[in-house]
């Protein structure tokens, strides 16, 4: 049952990747309420920020991290939690391996996407599916798009010294965002959520980052 409750989790966290992102290749409005302590100012060039997060992440070889999946209905009474690993490595291999509540994995690399659970393998072809190369975008940048994308979202940026925010809308559809935390150290990404309706979300968390770029 714990198998089939993530088989289940992805497969809503997919579907609401696709419905996030018909319009282009992954939360809130942009009166979303900030976190406590934090003084968000907003940044008049969205663009810039998303030029120098796509700059950084060019230069990156390989990123390993944990990673912290939430997942909130508003009908349940607990949101569902998640954690594992997620690599990165250039210039297009993704690993994320659920290991807590059971273990699970998405593995995308060489134009497959492979699922592994309980000793079963299955793949896909991404380029077969739209919906699974926009999927696959996702995974590997957080929803942010890149610089030929930006005409496609209405976009808010905001910082606090630390941290960027972005709150991501894409302009062809009424509902369906994403909010994408950029650290502004090292303009790698911390965390993404996307809003699956009401106040339904998914969202990924990324800590103990472990990065390497080109000499």
């Amino acid at each position: 049952m714990q198998i089939l409750a993530v088989n289940l989790l992805f497969l809503q966290t997919f579907k609401v990747m696709r419905r996030s992102l018909v319009a282009i290749s992954l939360f809130l409005s942009a009166a979303v309420t900030m976190a406590v302590g934090q003084e968000w100012k907003h940044v008049g060039d969205a663009s810039a920020v998303i030029e120098a997060f796509n700059e950084a992440n060019s230069k990156v070889t390989s990123i390993e991290c944990s990673f912290r999946q939430e997942k909130y209905v508003d009908v349940l009474v607990e949101k569902s939690v998640s954690e594992g690993f997620y690599g990165f490595y250039a210039p297009d291999s993704v690993v994320i391996r659920y290991l807590v509540p059971e273990e699970y994995s998405i593995t995308v690399s060489g134009g497959v996407m492979r699922f592994v659970s309980a000793g079963k393998t299955s793949e896909k072809e991404i380029a077969s599916d739209r919906r699974f190369a926009q999927l696959t975008e996702i995974i590997r940048s957080g929803g942010i798009p890149s610089v030929r994308q930006i005409q496609d979202y209405k976009i808010d940026a905001y910082s606090d010294g630390k941290s960027y925010r972005l709150v991501l809308a894409p302009l062809r559809r009424k509902s369906g965002c994403i909010e994408a935390m950029i650290d502004a150290g090292d303009m790698s990404l911390a965390s993404f959520r996307i809003m699956e309706g009401g106040q339904d979300y998914t969202e990924f968390i990324f800590t103990d980052k472990r990065i390497k770029v080109h000499e």
